[in-house]
């Protein structure tokens, strides 16, 4: 499933920069960002007012709040889709086991279920950070593991947790996490996965938990995370903790931002650039060829009831859906999945950089979705002019990822330093 966040009361922010064309959230509140900074502008405008996070969308499209990420004494970054109504009802003590009891990371204490969670599902919870064992991993694994130690006695930190519902951690995490780790409920706003940072005095991710289903606007029936994309939510947020892990690599040099590898100066020219390039692709829904758009709905997540971008048969060829026409492909991109491209003051590219950690670290829901995000991304089947939709900011990441050095070279067109 896929992200993010809803944002708490305050004066309605503009997507006024976008990566470098894709704009960042101006906010009043101390949310952790997602992309923004001093970063891009883009041609359209996100709003978000007390309550509830809404795109402004063109007309004709129902789409669902969606997410956002929050800082205070903490920061939190997580996937978030739709607003929640928090219920507390009156329970057996929640507790947590072991998915692999004693084993090493990432199993044993760093990967746990709770309460009615399943165990099985449990299961992409190390297979979410395991990833190819590289130097990346490595990395993730000694922070993880140093958080964890560090947490004495109860080792609560550094630890990936799967719930069933907000609801249940909340419950859980009255009791079990020192108060100043416990989010609000606003903050989780229907999160699909949640990572809480100590943002003073050392700026640290703390823990991530990962929620089997989603609460709806007004505490409905709300709705489960496909199995299939629990891996997903797992290696989104475990590119949050990267995006901070690597940071010393390229610090940013903006002191509003926090320190994240996505908001240095290069990662955001890096994407800017890819936006540029994604603009000038004019191939958009072609009958019987690879359109850009063909064959891909709106986001299952932000939308009650996802439709085909373009008008032909299941999705291929035609034309755009009307709603859509007439906007650079960038805006198309924010408004069928506006989880990804949403972003706030502190951290104008979190999103793009921990979905792309997700498809890095071994997952691709292409069987499951085959008109998800990831594959849209990675270009896959598609007349492009490049190798993917986002080459430049792939690439950066990719080497970063593999080898925890910053790169010497980058494919043509790109950026350096």
């Amino acid at each position: 499933m896929r992200r993010r966040l809803r944002y708490r009361c305050r004066d309605p922010p503009r997507l006024a920069q976008w990566f470098a064309a894709l704009g960042a959230l101006r906010s009043k509140s101390q949310m952790i960002h997602q992309k923004k900074g001093k970063v891009m502008h883009m041609p359209f405008t996100l709003v978000a007012p007390c309550g509830k996070a809404n795109i402004e969308q063109p007309k004709g499209t129902t789409m669902k709040p969606f997410k956002k990420l929050f800082t205070g004494a903490l920061a939190a970054l997580g996937f978030a889709a739709v607003a929640a109504t928090f219920a507390t009802p009156a329970q057996a003590a929640i507790t947590c086991s072991q998915y692999l009891p004693g084993g090493n990371w990432p199993n044993g204490i760093f990967t746990q279920y709770c309460g009615s969670a399943s165990q099985s599902n449990a299961q992409y919870l190390p297979k979410g950070l395991q990833g190819d064992g590289g130097p990346g991993i490595q990395k993730l694994n000694s922070t993880m593991t140093q958080v964890n130690s560090a947490d004495k006695p109860n080792h609560r930190r550094g630890v990936f947790y799967l719930f069933y519902d907000q609801s249940e951690f909340l419950i859980w995490a009255s009791t079990n996490l020192a108060s100043t780790d416990v989010p609000t409920a606003s903050e989780l706003n229907g999160a699909a996965g949640y990572t809480r940072f100590q943002v003073t005095p050392t700026f640290t991710p703390l823990y991530t938990v990962i929620f089997q289903h989603i609460d709806s606007v007004g505490g409905g029936a709300g709705k489960d995370v496909p199995v299939g994309d629990l891996q997903e939510v797992v290696g989104h947020e475990a590119g949050h903790w990267m995006d901070a892990i690597l940071s010393y690599l390229k610090p940013p040099t903006n002191p509003n931002l926090y320190p994240f590898l996505s908001n240095s100066v290069w990662f955001q020219n890096l994407l800017a650039t890819d936006i540029k390039n994604l603009d000038a692709i004019t191939a958009q829904c072609v009958t019987n060829s690879k359109g850009l758009f063909n064959s891909y709905q709106q986001s299952w997540l932000s939308y009650t009831t996802p439709v085909f971008m373009c008008t032909g048969s299941n999705g291929s060829g035609g034309t755009l859906i009307k709603s859509y026409q007439g906007f650079k492909n960038s805006q198309i991109l924010s408004f069928a999945w506006p989880e990804f491209f949403t972003n706030s003051s502190k951290r104008p590219q979190a999103e793009q950089f921990a979905e792309f950690y997700a498809l890095l670290n071994g997952y691709n829901d292409q069987a499951s979705f085959p008109s998800s995000f990831l594959g849209f991304w990675d270009g896959q089947n598609r007349a492009l002019p490049q190798a993917n939709l986002f080459q430049c900011s792939t690439a950066f990441e990719t080497y970063v990822y593999q080898h925890v050095q910053l790169p010497t070279s980058l494919p043509a067109g790109c950026p350096m330093q």
